[in-house]
């Protein structure tokens, strides 16, 4: 075995995007309503977001095609916005943690995985910028691990579920998809590395409920990814 991909919301982190995501909405939507009504904003906002899930241009990293759709309409300047988004992840959004916590089993899978000397790879949904990323990584007191590569925004071209996020991963570090585990909870985001011939574990904590879901390899409480780590 080579490398342990996690994901993190829901996963490593004990946070339910289903509440989480609403209050991230509203907080930064206030951040902005002096620039853009609230709902248009929001719209706007989800609009771009959309597009990022769709990108697979390698020429294109996340951040770009969400500047692109995002600063479309003429109105929307650069300059006037984006210290505003700069400012409320290194300000505001700190104040979203709701007690938030490492899921019973993280640190004991990232240890494991640490002292087999394995890669550790942060594989969540590239949508937020690395400030972001690093924040609820400490909200689940997991920041000082040593993660080969954490993936946001800034330097990925494609999200889940498209299978060229995982084959970037993979490129990046040199990788044999045979000889990776991908740790999700989410049984069709997740899971659907399995295609590409990554072992798969689905973390059942904080189950994700889908109407599509991919069968894995491997499936139990977080804390049972402990074993099977250790037995690679």
């Amino acid at each position: 075995m080579q490398a342990v991909l996690f994901d993190l919301d829901g996963t490593l982190l004990n946070l339910d995007i289903g509440d989480f995501f609403p209050r991230y909405l509203d907080k930064l939507s206030r951040k902005l309503d002096h620039l853009m009504p609230r709902e248009k904003f929001i719209d706007h906002l989800m609009l771009a977001t959309r597009a990022m899930m769709e990108n697979t241009e390698k020429d294109k990293t996340n951040q770009d095609v969400f500047m692109e759709v995002f600063f479309a309409p003429a109105e929307l300047r650069v300059e006037e916005f984006y210290p505003l988004f700069e400012e409320f992840y290194d300000q505001d959004f700190p104040g979203l943690n709701n007690g938030y916590g490492p899921v019973p089993g993280a640190h004991e899978a990232l240890r494991a995985a640490r002292d087999k000397g394995l890669k550790l790879v942060l594989a969540t949904n590239p949508l937020f910028p690395r400030t972001a990323i690093l924040e609820r990584m400490r909200w689940a007191g997991i920041e000082k691990y040593p993660f080969e590569l954490i993936t946001s925004y800034e330097h990925m071209h494609a999200c889940k579920p498209n299978l060229e996020f995982f084959q970037e991963i993979i490129s990046r570090l040199d990788l044999e998809p045979s000889r990776s585990l991908m740790v999700g909870n989410d049984p069709y985001e997740d899971m659907i590395a399995g295609k590409m011939g990554i072992k798969t574990f689905l973390a059942e904590d904080y189950l994700v409920q889908r109407k599509e879901n991919l069968k894995p390899d491997f499936r139990g409480q977080l804390r049972e990814a402990v074993a099977l780590i250790e037995s690679f």
